[in-house]
């Protein structure tokens, strides 16, 4: 079992990195996940995220919450899942040889709504990272996401990232 926190489950609406009680939000998904008989190919990442790699696909499981800067402040160190495990997702996209199926509580693309996503969020932290995985990437790249209580297909186009791609929510 595979899992990633979004806002509820890491203890406070659309929380980010200023929350008070993120150690014991983490100690309690733990107590939930503890993923101590780690299957082959798995290894933890920054905060809670981690990724898998089985079936020649990479999954990875991002941490939407616990570095995450305050929605809608425009400031120099605007991110949604920080510098750390921001590099952490670029240099396993440099390195895979295998797909990538990324895994965020909230949307990656999703700036035309009022709901949370990463483009919509935090918007110059988005279009840096697009850019670098664009310039990373070998394999193609599929999103998954959660948070807006509905199903969609989002159709990235080609020009974003090299390659046409999509994110299921």
């Amino acid at each position: 079992l595979l899992a990633i926190w979004d806002d509820n489950d890491y203890g406070m609406n659309d929380g980010d990195r200023t929350f008070a009680l993120k150690e014991k939000s983490t100690e309690v998904f733990y107590s939930f996940f503890a993923q101590k008989n780690r299957a082959l190919g798995f290894e933890r990442g920054p905060g809670i995220s981690s990724v898998w790699a089985a079936f020649g696909v990479n999954f990875v499981l991002l941490d939407n919450r616990t570095f995450r800067s305050p929605d809608g402040l425009d400031i120099n160190d605007q991110t949604h899942f920080g510098p750390d495990q921001e590099s952490w997702l670029s240099a396993l996209l440099e390195k895979s040889a295998d797909p990538l199926i990324a895994v965020s509580g909230d949307q990656f693309f999703g700036g035309y709504h009022k709901f949370e996503s990463y483009e919509g969020n935090h918007p110059k932290s988005f279009a840096l990272s697009v850019a670098q995985w664009k310039k990373v990437l070998r394999e193609p790249l599929v999103f998954v996401s959660g948070d807006r209580h509905l199903s969609e297909i989002i159709k990235v186009p080609k020009e974003v990232l090299g390659f046409p791609t999509y994110e299921l929510t």
